[in-house]
């Protein structure tokens, strides 16, 4: 800690006003917290890197050589890793689709540093049809892309005072809002959404437009809906039929297109594929099935599987080429949609 002096002189009987010095930090010191925390992607992998801890947050001594790094992802809470040495980290996990962000602290024995927290990406695999958001809190809107076209950082966003997402006054035409990336097959589609404009008198021209795989930029238009056709301030539910012509992952956007926009509200979105999927009702369909001895679900061929709870919460996602363990998920009811490489679709309920 540091140490405080009171220096007093003496000439005969009489003394001096006090001196107080106060020194440095003496003996080992709480280590800093990393600095220059950050989330980035590479070869589609989540890297967190931040600068090593050198110094204690009193600017004293600590003893590096001892010093750990402790990672944990949120919003899950999971340590991925914990007494590491390097500044750089690579999360391998298959996460569900979220927005993540990651905090480090740095850890000399008993001694913890703050945490240093990296900024947030959507990070995961792409969700199964059908996908379908309200919109009513912040956490909903968080896996959706606003698109920036002409790079002036004013573009769509989420107010949660309107729960809505939003275009505003500030978004250009060409400015978009994407839903999160889903996968899905070869056929018919159908959007289902609200919308109203910022007044009776002002609607603002948009429209509905479909990425591939997050190409925003090249976004293929599937409705246009002209300047006053939403000169509406209540919600109005508009649906948009629509045909994917090869099986593969997509985004929905919503694209400002008026020159002097007002501003356009979003809420209550849902994407579903109308192609029959013929779901069964019991343990098993065709030749994909769940083991139950060995808790695994069993595939004819490589596919990519995900398994989602009867409340709609993905709980596994991965690439498996014969099976996939399933022993970690709790009992319960849950459907398993397996997409072959070729774009085939079939799914197994099952009961653990």
């Amino acid at each position: 800690g540091k140490y405080t002096y009171t220096l007093v002189a003496y000439a005969d009987e009489k003394n001096s006003e006090d001196a107080t010095v106060t020194s440095a930090w003496v003996g080992p010191d709480t280590p800093a917290a990393p600095a220059n925390a950050v989330l980035a992607l590479s070869d589609g992998k989540p890297v967190v890197t931040f600068d090593a801890v050198t110094a204690g947050v009193n600017g004293g001594y600590i003893d590096t050589e001892a010093l750990g790094y402790t990672i944990t992802r949120l919003p899950d809470e999971d340590v991925v890793a914990e007494g590491v040495k390097a500044t750089t980290f690579t999360d391998n996990a298959v996460l569900p689709l979220a927005k993540y962000s990651y905090s480090i602290v740095a850890k000399v024995g008993e001694q913890v540093s703050e945490a240093a927290l990296t900024n947030g990406l959507v990070l995961g695999d792409a969700l199964e049809l059908p996908y379908e958001t309200t919109l009513d809190n912040a956490d909903d809107a968080a896996i959706w892309a606003f698109y920036d076209a002409d790079g002036d950082s004013k573009t769509w966003s989420y107010s949660t005072r309107n729960t809505a997402i939003e275009s505003g006054f500030s978004a250009k035409a060409g400015d978009a809002a994407f839903t999160p990336p889903f996968r899905t097959v070869q056929g018919a589609h159908m959007l289902t959404y609200d919308v109203h404009g910022y007044s009776y008198r002002y609607g603002d021209a948009y429209d509905v437009v479909l990425a591939n795989n997050s190409d925003y930029a090249n976004a293929a238009t599937l409705a246009q809906y002209p300047d006053k056709d939403i000169a509406f301030a209540m919600y109005e539910t508009r649906t948009v039929n629509f045909t994917i012509d090869a099986a593969g992952i997509y985004n929905i956007g919503f694209k400002q297109m008026s020159t002097s926009p007002w501003g356009i509200s979003i809420k209550n979105v849902k994407i579903e594929c109308t192609v029959p999927t013929g779901i069964t009702e019991t343990i098993g369909l065709g030749i994909n099935y769940y083991d139950r001895a060995a808790q695994c679900l069993m595939l004819a061929q490589p596919a990519h599987v995900t398994v989602v709870a009867v409340n709609g919460v993905v709980v596994a996602a991965a690439d498996a080429e014969a099976q996939l363990n399933l022993s970690h998920l709790g009992s319960g009811v849950y459907i398993a949609s397996i997409v072959t490489a070729d774009g085939k679709v079939s799914h197994v309920k099952f009961v653990k």
